[in-house]
């Protein structure tokens, strides 16, 4: 089967896309996928001589041209890239060994770790303690204002907010 393109179909009968829609659709004969392609569509070579005979039109062009051009077929692929595939084992050979490498060099780091040269100073506390405040004395002309109660001072003024010292 030789496989016509709706465009080469409608430049060989001299029509639209939608007359020859229609002209199928009348023939009752529907369009068909690309035997290679499955997203082109198109006629066989029989269906359309059957629409030109239907129609009563000649195509245009020769058909031993025709055949020829719309036969299918897949071109050869270039050498480049028919080697892709071997040039990808290659190098995932090559990954494998450098991953190795790597592997036994972090081993190796961690098994003969050197002890630094300057021994490490040590390490002040983070945390600075607050120094609490002192109570008040007893003998104190503070402490005699509030009643026998003991505080320090910065509770005095809180205490007493009219008498501050």
């Amino acid at each position: 089967m030789i496989f016509v393109s709706v465009a080469d179909a409608c430049r060989h009968l001299g029509v639209d896309a939608k007359t020859l829609h229609r002209w199928l659709a009348d023939a009752e004969l529907s369009l068909q996928y690309h035997p290679c392609d499955g997203r082109k569509k198109g006629v066989s070579q029989e269906h359309l001589q059957v629409l030109a005979h239907l129609h009563h039109r000649h195509l245009a062009g020769g058909e031993e041209e025709g055949s020829a051009q719309l036969s299918c077929q897949i071109p050869a692929l270039p050498a480049d890239l028919l080697k892709l595939p071997e040039q990808l084992r290659a190098m995932q050979a090559h990954l494998v060994t450098l991953q190795q490498q790597v592997a036994d060099l972090t081993r190796l780091l961690t098994q003969h770790r050197p002890e630094p040269a300057i021994p490490a100073a040590p390490t002040k506390p983070s945390r600075t303690l607050k120094q609490r405040a002192k109570p008040t004395p007893p003998g104190s002309p503070l402490a005699s204002r509030c009643l026998g109660h003991r505080h320090n001072a910065s509770s005095a003024d809180a205490c007493h907010p009219a008498r501050r010292v």
